[in-house]
């Protein structure tokens, strides 16, 4: 019968190699996996968006939480003595949607819009809108802490309307502002409570 003697306690250190290659190795090893836990942290944090054009070269981005369809082949209905922002209504699974122009909300230089815009249907802020964009680009994702500060162009956008700047390129567009912003200028202009 073994006894306690016969028992030898092993450290980690018991373990590590002797040889610079196999050390090497290891600390590679460690490495690769340190690497692949950091992606993965990244991907939970990451906030994947719908990346469409204004124009020829302005890019935005809505996160998928606001975004719900993309549409094509609608045109918006005029709607008389609307403000300017608001290029019509269409008809959504059976509701009367309001469609917003955001070239005069940003200012784009290209005001006109391709022969057949897309349409991208929102929900935020118990809201339920359309947005119209020249071209959808895909998806793409983006984390928090890597975005970039928009730049900042005095009277011509709200700071809060953009999140950031992905990749130095795509503006993140911070949704809920836009829509409660056109709902006061509705209310007070119109009388509307509501899109």
């Amino acid at each position: 019968m073994p006894t306690d003697h016969d028992h030898h306690l092993f450290s980690a250190a018991d373990f590590m190699p002797d040889e610079k290659l196999d050390v090497d190795i290891l600390h590679q090893r460690a490495a690769v996996l340190a690497n692949h836990e950091i992606q993965n942290a990244e991907k939970i944090n990451s906030v994947e968006y719908v990346h469409f054009r204004l124009g020829d070269h302005e890019d935005y981005g809505i996160s998928y939480q606001y975004a719900k369809e993309v549409m094509n082949n609608i045109d918006p209905t005029r709607v008389p003595k609307a403000p300017e922002f608001i290029a019509g209504v269409i008809n959504y699974r059976g509701a009367l949607v309001t469609v917003i122009d955001l070239k005069k909300i940003f200012h784009v230089a290209s005001l006109s819009y391709e022969k057949d815009p897309y349409i991208i249907i929102l929900a935020a802020k118990n809201m339920t809108v359309g947005i119209l964009a020249d071209n959808i680009v895909g998806s793409n994702e983006y984390t928090p802490d890597s975005l970039e500060s928009p730049l900042q162009f005095e009277n011509i956008i709200k700071p809060e309307y953009i999140i950031g700047l992905d990749r130095g390129l795509t503006a993140i567009i911070n949704i809920e502002p836009i829509l409660v912003d056109c709902q006061i200028h509705l209310k007070s202009k119109l009388g509307v409570k509501n899109f």
